[in-house]
């Protein structure tokens, strides 16, 4: 096992009435059966980034297990409470305080997430230490710009980590829609897919698909109907029946709405 703080092994814990300041950092590695509780918390902000192995937290939700990758942040004055197991595990921690720490997090929901493998924070950390034991080398500023920096890194990638499950749950509303097709799923139907409210649904849908759900499924059932009028001499009527259209007069209004030409004249004109 090995361990370094990045000033010292007393406390830093403590607040800043400036802009933003880092107080301390430091590293376990190999660490096992290791146990950290601090019932009132720190004054300041503390951020832990698990590089391998795994850690257990004690939240107010529950228990959170945190593996390789993974972030959890604690707050100023929220009871921390967590361990490493028999699994040798290796992690990093910031703490930082300042009043614009809150909006510099901002993009951080909840108390932890998940990034992946992340350089940065073990190289920060490594070089705040290396660079502090060496009077005159240490310059804060220079890594006040550096963690800011690696918020905006963070900010991106949970961006994108929400981008991804959005488009995840997307996927899974366009399998089922073919899935059922020709019978036709609500808005609402649809939006308990994806665990959303309806209009959060729309919303995100819209984004991803680039029309609303109600709109994909009417082109999906005109892309079958261009399909069998290219490819079968069905009348109109067993068309529109086959798609879940009683009202042949229906669907050859939506068609025409859609295609711009009615039914009969598309099939003339098309070659499959």
């Amino acid at each position: 096992m090995k361990l370094y703080y990045g000033t010292s092994q007393k406390s830093t814990d403590s607040v800043y009435d400036g802009y933003f300041r880092i107080n301390n950092c430091g590293c376990f590695e190999g660490i096992t059966e290791n146990c950290v509780k601090r019932s009132e918390g720190r004054k300041d902000y503390q951020l832990i980034y698990i590089k391998s192995g795994e850690m257990t937290v004690e939240a107010e939700e529950g228990r959170i297990a945190l593996a390789a990758g993974d972030l959890y942040l604690f707050r100023p004055h929220e009871a921390q409470n967590y361990r490493v197991g028999k699994a040798p595990t290796t992690y990093f921690w910031l703490h930082f305080t300042g009043y614009a720490t809150e909006e510099l997090l901002s993009f951080f929901r909840g108390s932890y997430m998940h990034v992946g493998a992340l350089s940065e924070f073990e190289e920060l950390c490594r070089s705040f230490y290396r660079d502090y034991r060496i009077a005159g080398r240490f310059e804060a500023r220079c890594y006040e710009g550096r963690l800011i920096t690696l918020f905006g890194t963070l900010a991106k990638r949970a961006r994108s980590n929400r981008d991804d499950v959005g488009s995840e749950r997307i996927l899974r509303v366009l399998d089922y829609i073919e899935e059922i097709f020709p019978q036709k799923a609500s808005n609402e139907e649809l939006a308990a897919l994806c665990y959303m409210s309806k209009y959060h649904f729309i919303k995100v849908f819209k984004a991803t698909m680039g029309v609303p759900p109600q709109s994909y499924i009417h082109l999906l059932l005109i892309d079958k109907a261009r399909l069998l009028l290219q490819s079968t001499a069905l009348p109109v009527g067993e068309i529109a029946r086959a798609l879940g259209i009683e009202d042949p007069l229906y669907f050859s209004r939506l068609f025409k709405k859609l295609c711009g030409v009615s039914p009969v004249a598309y099939r003339k004109t098309a070659h499959i």
